[in-house]
């Protein structure tokens, strides 16, 4: 009798294993589904471009937290205040939308400034990049805060290193060059950065799939769990739909035998059906 019991036991765990395995099957559909339907309306040519946003929106926000808003800090509380009212108007003048986030807070702002100019800001020639990057610490904080000066004054001097970068450039063009520099001498030209863009920009086609894109890095929106279902969402669906199968194969397998008992004959039964799915597909 006891023993009777520990087998009902056992082939009611199998059975709730199964059904487990078939939810999650059915789940993994879903989600593979679902991130398709998002990866199309998206626009996107790739769906590379999630795991770039992903990767980027990890880099937006870190110099924002570590590099960016210390340097704000240091202004005064009447300079604090136009530079954070400057930064939605530059981002517009980027984006070419007038009507950018007025309602925006400073520190979305500010992310969205530093995204767009990763994707659509000037160009900056190598003698220029090397030229900020190699100002040692000391000065490169003295750098920064004169190009925050500038910012706020259209006729103070431009640093030498920036001098070429900016040239002869006035109003918002001038601003947008100056806070190029910034992002620079604050690290946006580091390789992995650089290679992150470009995967985006190979990507992302477009100027305003390319705002859109921006807006996601910024406000980092593309966590870990999301990137990795749109970035592989075909994939997911396939593991879902395989699982499904092994599910309702290994239930009516093991009901035919009468036993619900793991035997190694089922294992290899699902890896050979796993592989005719995968070599179809």
């Amino acid at each position: 009798m006891k023993r009777n019991d520990a087998t009902d036991r056992s082939a009611l765990v199998t059975k709730l294993l199964i059904a487990l395995a078939f939810a999650l099957g059915c789940a993994l559909v879903f989600m593979g589904w679902r991130g398709q339907v998002e990866y199309a309306a998206s626009g996107f040519s790739s769906e590379e471009a999630f795991d770039a946003i992903y990767a980027l929106s990890g880099e937006v926000s870190d110099a924002w937290a570590r590099r960016i808003k210390p340097e704000l800090d240091r202004l005064s509380e009447s300079e604090r205040a136009r530079a954070d009212a400057l930064a939605p108007q530059l981002v517009a003048g980027l984006c070419g939308d007038a009507g950018y986030a007025s309602d925006a807070s400073p520190d979305q702002a500010w992310r969205r400034l530093y995204s767009a100019c990763l994707v659509s800001g000037p160009k900056v020639s190598t003698s220029d990049r090397k030229a900020i990057t190699a100002l040692p610490e000391a000065e490169a904080s003295a750098f920064r805060q004169s190009l925050l000066g500038c910012l706020l004054d259209e006729g103070a001097e431009v640093p030498a290193q920036a001098a070429k970068l900016v040239g002869d450039a006035t109003g918002d063009d001038r601003r947008i060059a100056l806070m190029q520099a910034l992002f620079v001498s604050l690290g946006s030209t580091r390789n992995e950065v650089v290679e992150k863009t470009n995967a985006l920009k190979k990507s992302v086609r477009g100027k305003e799939k390319l705002n859109a894109a921006c807006t996601m890095i910024a406000d980092g929106t593309m966590n870990w769990f999301r990137k990795l279902v749109l970035a592989n969402s075909r994939t997911v669906m396939l593991i879902g739909v395989a699982l499904m199968l092994d599910a309702a194969l290994l239930a009516f397998l093991m009901r035919s035998d009468g036993r619900w008992a793991f035997d190694v004959k089922w294992l290899l039964i699902l890896l050979i059906v796993d592989f005719l799915l995968l070599f179809q597909l």
